[in-house]
């Protein structure tokens, strides 16, 4: 108990050096590289915050949780802020956005997004926040117990090898569902903020295309300003933030500089995948590389069907319920070959129980 006790003191306290480190610091330095170098000691101690917890099941689920929140989610806020990209950058909202120092450091190492149209309300929450409010009450309850009811099932049954990938995803949907909801409750209650939706019922999806762009949104909008966005403008460094920066990049760019981006916007997910997975076992396996990379081609490949559908068979769409079975067969065989195999190599059902053991 003192032991987690101590470990939790230095996580609050290198989450507040980062973020007055950054404040006091890195706000003040030129976009690229000179940024980046004064932002280098934050992003080390990000690396270092899972390493208080090692891979023995009773410390894999914080270590596990760690890499994700602040060896990925906060380095790439970090590394797009060196960009001037992402929500860090005040331009990015629109407006200069005055963030306390509590709001600033929620922003830098808990997986949200403020909306970019949302506005402060001094801390009074109008009928229309309070509604959302209830709304994440109610996701939070109800991932939690997906999360449990998932658990139980990888632990006490034996669900057909079809079905696991999907009953994975469940699982994944759950646990970040968890803490995505819970950071969305503090910065709602505590902080007054509005954020960014983190999954738009992405069990309704339709497509690939259509899936990513519900799922997992505070990940992806990170992914894309650290890839997607780099190749589309072609440079590395933005200026300032532009409402028609979208609309004349599609407009310019050629079809193959496009394909392009969204291959390497998924390979980087895969490698950062792969990293949370080597935090949480101690090796590193591909299997997950592998499944998130499949999707950069397979997203290429649906796009030019949907074009060609529309130009040489005058299919502008199909039935929900079409869409929703092909995509669950899509996602279920890469699942099945390469994601669920090394989740289970990686002890995913001792995880589960270990899981269980808590809400016991």
């Amino acid at each position: 108990m003192e032991s987690m006790a101590a470990r939790v003191a230095l996580m609050a306290g290198g989450a507040c050096f980062s973020s007055w480190w950054m404040k006091a610091n890195v706000d003040r330095a030129m976009p690229g590289l000179h940024r980046l170098m004064m932002a280098l000691p934050v992003v080390l101690i990000n690396h270092a915050i899972p390493f208080l917890f090692c891979v023995d099941l009773s410390d894999q689920l914080f270590r596990v949780t760690l890499a994700f929140l602040t060896a990925w989610i906060s380095n790439f806020k970090i590394l797009a802020f060196c960009l001037n990209r992402g929500p860090l950058c005040n331009d990015y909202y629109g407006k200069p956005r005055d963030w306390t120092f509590w709001q600033y450091t929620a922003l830098l190492m808990l997986p949200m997004l403020p909306r970019r149209d949302y506005e402060e309300t001094n801390g009074i929450l109008s009928r229309l926040e309070l509604q959302t409010l209830k709304r994440r009450l109610c996701q939070f309850v109800a991932k939690t117990a997906l999360l449990l009811g998932i658990s139980y099932t990888i632990c006490e049954l034996d669900p057909p090898a079809f079905l696991k990938g999907y009953i994975y995803a469940l699982s994944l949907y759950g646990f970040l569902g968890f803490w995505m909801d819970l950071s969305a409750i503090l910065g709602s209650v505590l902080l007054d903020m509005e954020l960014t939706e983190n999954f738009k019922h992405p069990y309704v999806a339709v497509s690939f295309a259509d899936f990513w762009s519900r799922w997992n949104k505070v990940t992806g909008i990170l992914l894309r300003c650290l890839s997607y966005d780099i190749i589309m403008e072609g440079r590395f460094v933005r200026g300032v933030y532009r409402k028609n920066d979208k609309k004349n990049c599609n407009e310019k760019r050629c079809q193959y500089r496009r394909a392009v981006a969204i291959v390497v916007l998924f390979i980087l997910s895969g490698i950062m995948h792969e990293m949370v997975f080597w935090y949480s076992s101690g090796f590193w396996g591909w299997g997950w590389f592998a499944f998130f990379t499949y999707f950069g081609p397979a997203l290429v490949l649906e796009n030019a069907a949907i074009s060609m559908g529309k130009h040489l068979l005058k299919i502008s769409s199909v039935p929900r319920a079409v869409g929703i079975f092909y995509l669950f067969i899509a996602m279920s065989i890469p699942a099945n070959q390469f994601f669920v195999p090394q989740s289970e190599q990686g002890g995913s059902k001792d995880l589960a129980k270990y899981v269980l053991a808590l809400w016991k």
